[in-house]
């Protein structure tokens, strides 16, 4: 009686260590198939671990990145160019591993999912992890569809510096100086946002005829708006 009641617990044992080992072999096997960065495995890890596995590359809601240039797009006067309007060379469209074989990991990391959406962003910090400069970019189910350019902590003369260099590439002479937002469009409807705000400048680069900014954008609001503030994998596993 004895035997078999240490055969039993041992079972036990073995099942419930078995049982919590279920989630990280789950998440091993997503890693082999899909790789630490497909929006599988950082989703799955999210719900598990309630946190993002890599560093944010976005602290709040992508699609409020979104909603910024089209805000941007319908209140401020447009500047054009005859100049083609590009993100750090990089094309709207490609996918996020193209991306990664020109430029390498990101050191942030960030994948949301609405609906049958899945937004992925990639940050690279220029000139190092604790950098002031990063370039992000924005992906709309695996497709390249926006690029922020930040700069933060400036002076005067860097600003001045990096809105010169800015207007100067795009050919643009009739600037006024008290604008401190403004659009740049190119011939194929490609958009940049000037957005300088006391020690930051951001640049915002999209297209709002892209067919999948176009559909994300076509919301009022963020529907992450009216969730309280909570952990993003709490928000995502809801969803």
């Amino acid at each position: 009686m004895a035997t078999y009641l240490k055969i039993i617990f041992v079972a036990f044992v073995i099942l419930c260590i078995g049982i919590k080992l279920v989630p990280y072999v789950y998440l091993k096997i997503l890693s082999l198939f899909y790789g630490i960065f497909s929006p599988q495995y950082v989703l799955a890890y999210n719900r598990i671990h309630k946190r993002n596995p890599f560093s944010d590359a976005v602290k709040d809601d992508v699609i409020s990145h979104f909603l910024s240039l089209k805000e941007s797009y319908h209140t401020k006067a447009h500047i054009g160019t005859t100049q083609e309007i590009i993100f750090d060379h990089i094309p709207f469209g490609i996918s996020r591993k193209e991306l990664s074989a020109r430029r390498g990991d990101p050191k942030f990391y960030t994948v949301q999912k609405f609906n049958n959406y899945v937004f992925i962003v990639k940050r690279y910090p220029i000139g190092g992890k604790d950098s002031h400069y990063s370039k992000s970019f924005f992906f709309i189910n695996d497709r390249f569809v926006y690029g922020e350019l930040v700069y933060t902590c400036l002076d005067k003369e860097q600003s001045d510096s990096i809105t010169k260099s800015l207007l100067t590439r795009y050919d643009i002479t009739h600037l006024k100086n008290d604008e401190y937002i403004f659009n740049i469009k190119d011939k194929n409807n490609n958009l940049l946002v000037y957005d300088f705000s006391g020690h930051k400048i951001i640049l915002r680069y999209g297209c709002l005829s892209n067919p999948l900014l176009k559909e994300i954008t076509q919301c009022a609001v963020s529907p992450f708006q009216h969730h309280e503030k909570k952990d993003i994998g709490v928000v995502l596993e809801e969803m």
